[in-house]
């Protein structure tokens, strides 16, 4: 089976029992639900087939109910997979082959230092079975760290491959919008933000260097170039609102409709956005989230005029206008 599930994530599955640190990488790990956040991991029962010992991770698991999943970067590639070596109970693979471990939080268990994506669990459920030689654990991710761009590594048969970069952003939210991404302009509802909740709307245009991000992406290069420059993100005004249900979007180039869109298009919808991005990266008063965008972007030339509107229950709230010069 393991040769013809391809790719599969691999992570460290850390875990902490009576002041001992086990780490050890499991393939056998994916996403299962979004509400509540649960990740599963399916644990061997025993260390090998010839040594009859439960595996440590899995005596921890169930005696602590907690463990932290570090995504594995690829960087951290050859020391993950020195961490497969099956060792005795109680020797600390952090320290026999030198991986750093850091304490981010004193009620889980440490991540593995480099990793830049982890998952602080508890134990939610199992699934057993007599005849099985593996459990499945389910782990509900009660807090998560991110930290800059993170290239992934995946299982491949019994060798391992790079990813692409991954980075953070609400994208792809329209489903018409995934097929049509050779474009620079991208008109987006946008939410502000107080006491991490949606208390306005407005326009936001999302601008990209599409040429400089081409380049970047054949080069495996970061973006930031691309997306972040100065006035890549321009907005009208906000208004205040108390829900966000029948919100539109129009946008006219030149005087031709080329962008509508509403809420309903979005495969996440604000209110998701709003928990989600701020339980992985925190809220606070005045941000704004830009929800994605609907199908119809292009390209801006130089004196190309856009009248952009926002609409509630087909009343128009916001309508600017702007110019490219």
């Amino acid at each position: 089976m393991s040769d013809n599930i391809i790719p599969r994530p691999i992570a460290w599955i850390v875990t902490e029992n009576n002041g001992l640190v086990n780490l050890a990488p499991f393939s056998y790990f994916m996403g299962v639900c979004g509400e509540p956040s649960i990740v599963m991991v399916s644990v061997a029962k025993k260390k090998r087939h010839d040594i009859n010992e439960p595996k440590d991770t899995l005596v921890n698991i169930k005696q602590t109910k907690k463990a932290t999943v570090c995504l594995v970067p690829v960087e951290l590639t050859e020391k993950m997979d020195k961490t497969s070596e099956v060792l005795p109970y109680g020797v600390n693979e952090a320290e026999k082959f030198g991986i750093e471990l850091e304490k981010i939080d004193a009620d889980f268990p440490p991540i593995v230092k480099g990793c830049k994506r982890a998952f602080l669990t508890t134990l939610y459920g199992t699934f057993e079975k007599e005849e099985m030689v593996n459990v499945a654990f389910f782990l509900e991710i009660k807090k998560m760290y991110f930290e800059g761009e993170f290239e992934p590594v995946a299982r491949v048969g019994k060798g391992y491959a790079r990813l692409c970069e991954m980075d953070n952003c609400v994208g792809r939210n329209y489903v018409e919008h995934i097929k049509e991404l050779n474009t620079h302009y991208e008109g987006e509802i946008s939410f502000l933000i107080q006491n991490k909740k949606i208390v306005g709307v407005g326009f936001g245009f999302d601008l990209t260097l599409r040429e400089i991000q081409s380049r970047l992406k054949q080069k495996g290069l970061p973006w930031e170039r691309a997306k972040a420059f100065k006035n890549a993100a321009v907005f009208s005004d906000f208004v205040e609102i108390d829900e966000t249900e029948n919100l539109e979007i129009e946008v006219y180039k030149n005087g031709k409709l080329v962008q509508k869109g509403d809420v309903s298009l979005m495969i996440y919808k604000p209110d998701f956005l709003v928990k989600d991005i701020d339980k992985i990266f925190g809220l606070a008063d005045g941000d704004i989230i830009m929800s994605g965008t609907p199908k119809g972007v292009g390209g801006v030339e130089k004196g190309d005029k856009f009248t952009v509107r926002i609409l509630k229950n087909k009343k128009v709230l916001i309508e600017k206008e702007f110019t490219c010069i």
